[in-house]
């Protein structure tokens, strides 16, 4: 596609946010339209963009506890362009009420817990749950284990998320003893 074949975009909307504000969604987009600051820009449409564009909304989202956020973005023709509107279905927040580590004893619990990022209380986010599944892989690996296995479970109640880690440990490793 060709810059001149692209349509303009003449004008942005965002609807549906109540626990977020606009500017914020706005500066996790990159569409953008002219405005009074930059009355020269004439920013164009191309292909996946707006799928682009949602992805990045509802990953923001989730990860901060809105796990069934759903984004939704019609482009309209309009005189000169094209007009879009975000629409965001925001959903319930869903927040961690405890988290339990089995296959550890109780100071390598506390020692890899106090680093996660799930925290009881916080809001859940499938990203902080893989991190935290890498972050005891990895604490296993440090310590002589890198056949460690964690195998996270996630379990919903109404909105509360309660984390489960089953660790098998793996067999001690030493190189060159």
């Amino acid at each position: 596609m060709l810059l001149s074949e692209a349509p303009r975009i003449r004008r942005v909307t965002i609807e549906g946010n109540s626990a977020v504000d606009i500017g914020t969604i706005r500066n996790l987009m990159s569409i953008r339209t002219a405005s009074w600051l930059h009355p020269f820009r004439k920013p164009r449409l191309y292909r996946g963009q707006v799928d682009q564009e949602l992805q990045s909304i509802e990953s923001w989202y989730r990860a901060r506890g809105y796990i069934h956020v759903h984004a939704e973005a019609p482009v309209e023709e309009v005189e000169g362009g094209v007009a879009i509107r975000f629409r965001i279905t925001e959903g319930e927040p869903f927040f961690v009420s405890a988290i339990r580590v089995r296959g550890l004893d109780d100071d390598e619990t506390r020692a890899v817990t106090r680093r996660f990022g799930s925290q009881s209380g916080r809001p859940y986010s499938p990203y902080r749950l893989d991190a935290d599944r890498l972050l005891i892989e990895t604490y296993l690996a440090d310590r002589g284990r890198p056949y460690g296995r964690v195998v996270p479970d996630v379990e919903f109640t109404g909105n509360q998320v309660r984390l489960e880690f089953a660790v098998t440990p793996g067999p001690s490793v030493k190189i060159g003893v």
